[in-house]
């Protein structure tokens, strides 16, 4: 997909806890930030949420080039539900 491509949703709407998007795209532009409304592009904000997952330590929770072909609970007896996922 062209990462010019601006997303359907407003940036505030797909905005991480704690990191404001439009304050993280001024810093990753020198200061600059685009006139396009309130909405971004794709490829802002997948670098949005790459530098999210890196800032926060939250990587090894992450898999890249996984596809999951389904998803069922392991054990339902606890309050706090465990999902076994399998990768193709």
């Amino acid at each position: 997909m062209d990462g010019n491509v601006l997303t359907i949703s407003l940036s505030r709407w797909m905005q991480l806890p704690g990191v404001d998007f439009r304050a993280w795209e001024a810093d990753e532009n020198a200061g600059v930030v685009s006139s396009r409304d309130s909405r971004a592009s794709v490829a802002a904000v997948a670098r949005y949420y790459y530098d999210y997952v890196q800032s926060h330590g939250l990587a090894r929770f992450f898999r890249s080039g996984c596809v999951v072909m389904s998803v069922h609970p392991l054990d339902t007896s606890h309050s706090q539900v465990c999902y076994l996922y399998q990768a193709k």
